[in-house]
């Protein structure tokens, strides 16, 4: 098996990172966004939780593209983003990861707040 992102990998990573943003801003989340001098509430957004992710990439094994990622470090980053987020909310929002198996429609209609 190769280490290299299928076309499937990164498209389900992606919907899961907008899966994630429409759940963490319907529960009323926000994110602190840091801009000189000024901080502010944003809504979430699969381009911020993507960003997100390659900073974990990069501190955790100083890679600064998610191509570059193996498989195993993929997974670890996925695990600690979504650690960060149930950490860092006040739901506690949680998504499981699209299988290719399961139709996108059950993901939009099944997502599991713990806490």
């Amino acid at each position: 098996m190769s280490d290299k992102q299928s076309k499937e990998e990164r498209g389900a990573r992606h919907r899961w990172f907008e899966l994630m943003s429409n759940a963490l801003n319907n529960s009323g989340e926000t994110q602190t966004v840091l801009i000189p001098k000024l901080d502010m509430q944003v809504s979430w957004t699969k381009e911020s939780l993507k960003d997100i992710y390659r900073q974990i990439g990069f501190q955790m094994f100083g890679k600064e593209s998610s191509e570059d990622l193996t498989g195993p470090e993929r997974h670890q980053v996925q695990i600690e983003l979504e650690e960060m987020i149930v950490r860092c909310t006040r739901s506690g929002i949680f998504v499981d990861f699209p299988h290719i198996e399961m139709p996108l429609e059950v993901y939009e209609n099944e997502i599991i707040r713990n806490g």
